[in-house]
């Protein structure tokens, strides 16, 4: 069987401009699954209104999470030689990827103004058809604003911020835990080792995004290279075995609809997308107001969309609901048939 991932599309000469988007490529490559991408660059074809989307058959699975769970329970665990310890491990130093080195990521982008204008906004633009191109990265920086507004950066247009205290405080949090990242990967070839895991998938998508950019303030960059080298040198050893080869584009047109997955196979989309997160043995780590927001959305989406289906199934006279009375006239009851 063939993955189809549903992803943003190529930039900075990586194979997506998105860093959950190059993990999840990243991991494909690494576990040699057969796959292609499709550059579809529409966050709405998703449920939870992100990127990326994994179609296996008629089964959609997102959210890089969900994902590496799905991947996983087909044999395709990059962390399977892993003891109980290391994969403790490797939660915690992926969530501290995904969360404040996020962060530092958004500055660099969308925080500051001229890599914004210069780099970011042109860069999404070339993937955008002509009516998006001003809109989307436009609605990525609000988006990302809002994240980092709690750094003092104001999520208002036309407010500038203090951008001298902004700006270090968000840097000195990277550099901590580039620092962090740094020691754990020390003189190794990966970090747990000589073979790639999964957290080498993780790091890599979100460090790539700040090596690889030149940007015109190019703080992260400089600081990989000039104080965590090892850190630099892992990412061209992971782009080096992971993309050797160009990624193979999906010849397919088609877009999913977020009602894709549940339409075609309701206990399978609520198993992979809703239902997994409550199956994990290990406590999970308190959620951000963002991340709140986010699950909010979320379910409101597959609720909607549940009811949208039965709905829809009733309206055409799928499933007919037809009340009779019984002989016995003490005794209602109601039956269904199935058409």
């Amino acid at each position: 069987m063939v993955f189809e991932l549903y992803t943003w599309g190529q930039g900075f000469e990586l194979p997506s401009l998105d860093p959950l988007c190059l993990t999840i490529e990243t991991y494909l490559n690494l576990t040699n699954a057969s796959w292609v991408a499709n550059e579809c660059n529409n966050p709405s074809a998703s449920p939870s209104g992100e990127l990326p989307l994994l179609r296996d058959g008629k089964e959609y699975i997102c959210g890089v999470n969900n994902i590496l769970t799905y991947l996983s329970k087909q044999g395709l665990d990059l962390s399977k030689s892993l003891n109980d310890q290391q994969k403790a491990e490797t939660l915690a130093y992926s969530a501290l990827v995904n969360d404040r080195l996020m962060d530092g990521l958004l500055y660099a982008w969308y925080g500051d103004q001229e890599n914004f204008t210069q780099i970011t906004r042109p860069t999404y633009a070339k993937l955008l058809p002509l009516a998006l191109r001003y809109y989307t990265p436009v609605t990525l920086r609000k988006t990302a604003l809002t994240k980092i507004e709690k750094y003092g950066f104001p999520k208002e247009e036309g407010k500038k911020p203090k951008k001298e205290a902004v700006a270090p405080e968000i840097y000195e949090l990277v550099r901590d835990h580039y620092r962090v990242l740094s020691k754990k990967l020390g003189e190794q070839q990966f970090f747990f080792g000589d073979s790639p895991t999964t957290l080498d998938a993780v790091v890599f998508g979100q460090l790539a995004l700040h090596y690889y950019p030149e940007l015109p303030n190019a703080r992260l960059a400089t600081m990989l290279k000039e104080e965590f080298p090892n850190l630099g040198h892992f990412c061209d050893r992971v782009r080096g075995l992971a993309f050797s080869k160009p990624v193979e584009k999906s010849s397919s047109l088609d877009t999913p609809s977020p009602l894709s997955g549940l339409l075609g196979s309701p206990v399978s989309w609520f198993k992979n997308n809703f239902l997994i997160r409550f199956t994990g043995t290990k406590e999970a780590a308190p959620k951000t107001p963002e991340q709140e927001e986010f699950e909010r959305k979320r379910f409101l989406s597959i609720f909607g969309a549940a009811w949208f289906m039965i709905a829809f199934v009733v309206y055409n006279g799928i499933i007919s609901i037809q009340t009779v009375e019984a002989e016995d006239e003490d005794d209602d009851e109601e039956y269904y048939e199935l058409d």
